[in-house]
C-alpha cells in the first residue's frame, strides 16, 4: 500500500446491486447540462465531469474481469468510484473513469481512487514492471494535478485528451 495512501473509504468491488447507487452518483454541479437559449445548445461549465458521471451511471454491474469497478463509501454512502481495466500479459492497466461525489470533491478522495491500481496489481502478483495510463480531459486541471501528485505525467494528446502514464 502506497504511503500517501489514507485508506479513509471503504473501497470494494461494484456488484449487482450497487446499480442504484451508480445511476444516481452525482460527481458534477450542476447534475444536468443547462440549455443556453443564446446558442440553442446545452452546455456545461465542466463537460469531463458530465461525462464521467454519465459513464458512471450507465455502466452496468457486476463488471468482469479484465475490467474492475472499485467503489470507495463514507459512512455507508458511495463517495468515489474508479474503473481499471487490466491487460495481464501485457502487464498494463487502463483507467477509464475517476470520480468523486460532488458533494466531496477536494478531499483527497480522487488520489485514494487512484491508489487502489496498486492493489489490484498485487492481485495479478505484479509490485513493478507494470504500466498504468489515463487519458485526461485537457482542460481539467484537478484531474492532471492529482495524477501529477501520484507520480504520472503526460505522454501525448489523443483529441481532448491527455494520455498520462506511470511506469511502476
Amino acid at each position: 500500500m502506497p504511503a500517501h495512501c489514507s485508506n479513509v473509504l471503504d473501497w470494494r468491488n461494484a456488484v449487482a446491486a450497487d446499480r442504484d447507487l451508480l445511476r444516481n452518483f452525482c460527481c458534477t454541479y450542476p447534475a444536468n447540462p443547462v440549455f443556453n437559449d443564446e446558442t440553442d445548445e446545452f452546455e456545461h461549465d465542466l463537460p469531463w465531469e458530465l461525462e464521467v458521471q454519465d459513464h458512471f451511471q450507465r455502466i452496468y454491474t457486476p463488471v468482469t474481469v479484465p475490467s474492475f469497478l472499485l467503489l470507495g463509501f463514507l459512512e455507508e454512502k458511495l463517495a468515489a468510484t474508479i474503473e481499471l481495466i487490466v491487460t495481464p500479459f501485457d502487464r498494463y492497466c487502463f483507467i477509464p473513469a475517476v470520480a468523486v461525489a460532488q458533494h466531496l470533491s477536494g478531499n483527497g478522495y480522487a488520489g485514494e481512487a487512484i491508489d487502489r491500481v496498486e492493489n489490484v496489481a498485487s492481485k495479478y502478483g505484479w509490485e513493478r514492471n507494470f504500466t498504468v495510463e489515463a487519458l485526461i480531459d485537457a482542460d481539467n486541471l484537478s484531474a492532471k494535478s492529482v495524477f501529477a501528485n501520484r507520480g504520472y505525467h503526460s505522454l501525448e494528446m489523443r483529441n481532448r485528451y491527455e494520455l498520462w502514464l506511470k511506469a511502476f
